[in-house]
């Protein structure tokens, strides 16, 4: 004998929960962003960079463009580049710094803590591109060392990020912001490959270019431990706006083996700093690109 059911035409469980999703509506997006906005912080860093007091440096700010990934070859979106010139430090050569920037947003709910021991002299390297013009409209380029390291002995550097959440007793690891500055380290991979190829004629028949990997946070949300040899945290954790990380990224690009030594990770304050402060001064180009 079979037993109707009394249920047929019962919505399912699943059902219900379909049902009950809403439409996302103009007021739900404006909570959401309001919780996290990174195309609003990218746009606070970008007009950080265009308000910079600059001396003698003209810098040229991109937003949103893409490049190829040098591990899987598909694009990536990158979310700011800045590239800075100089043309009167040699008779013939052109000079250039090219940032690759990522930003990410975070709070002070939730800061970025860098652990940081002393970097040891072989970790102070820190390379150029020098490109040359040839006849035939034939470039070659090449890998030089700066004449001096941007990077000192013995001064602390960073080694591991985690975050710290005020509503946790344990550090979170890095995921968060891993992908961020995994992707400013990729986006390098570009300006190596520009940089070889900035002497175009006889207009520049030299060039050096220094490539820089950044991460950017909100002012507040970056912090630094610094430990001893034997594993002590040797002060209290301080709130910073830069920390030099190591990272000894190794990139083959067009023959070239080039290593980026470290990557910079500053509040938006802190990339201010960095362009008014050191790249914006003569000193420091003199001190870091051989004129010719």
């Amino acid at each position: 004998m079979s037993i109707p059911s009394g249920n047929r035409n019962l919505p399912s469980s699943r059902d219900k929960s379909v049902n009950a999703l809403q439409p996302v509506d103009a007021a739900r997006i404006e909570q959401c962003l309001n919780e996290s906005d990174d195309f609003a912080f990218e746009m606070e860093v970008l007009y950080a960079i265009r308000q910079a007091n600059l001396n003698k440096i003209h810098p040229e700010a991109e937003h949103g463009g893409t490049y190829r990934d040098p591990v899987t070859g598909l694009p990536r979106q990158f979310d700011i580049r800045v590239k800075v010139a100089r043309t009167d430090l040699g008779h013939q050569a052109k000079y250039f710094i090219r940032l690759a920037i990522e930003c990410k947003r975070l709070t002070d709910q939730a800061p970025l803590v860098i652990a940081r021991s002393t970097r040891a002299q072989k970790e102070t390297g820190n390379l150029l591109i020098r490109s040359c013009y040839l006849d035939s409209n034939v470039t070659r380029a090449e890998v030089k060392r700066t004449l001096q390291s941007m990077y000192r002995s013995g001064t602390p550097v960073g080694r591991s990020a985690v975050q710290i959440r005020s509503d946790k007793n344990r550090p979170d690891g890095d995921g968060e912001i891993y992908g961020k500055w995994a992707q400013a380290l990729a986006s390098v991979s570009d300006l190596i490959w520009e940089g070889g190829r900035d002497a175009c004629g006889p207009a520049i028949r030299v060039s050096y270019s220094m490539p820089m990997a950044c991460l950017v946070v909100p002012n507040g949300t970056l912090w630094a431990v610094d430990y001893d040899s034997e594993g002590t945290r040797s002060a209290p954790p301080i709130q910073v706006d830069e920390v030099e990380f190591y990272v000894a990224r190794r990139y083959e690009e067009d023959g070239m083996d080039f290593s980026l030594s470290h990557l910079h990770i500053l509040t938006t304050r802190g990339l201010v700093s960095l362009l008014e402060n050191r790249l914006s001064e003569t000193e420091f180009w003199v001190d870091h690109f051989p004129q010719e």
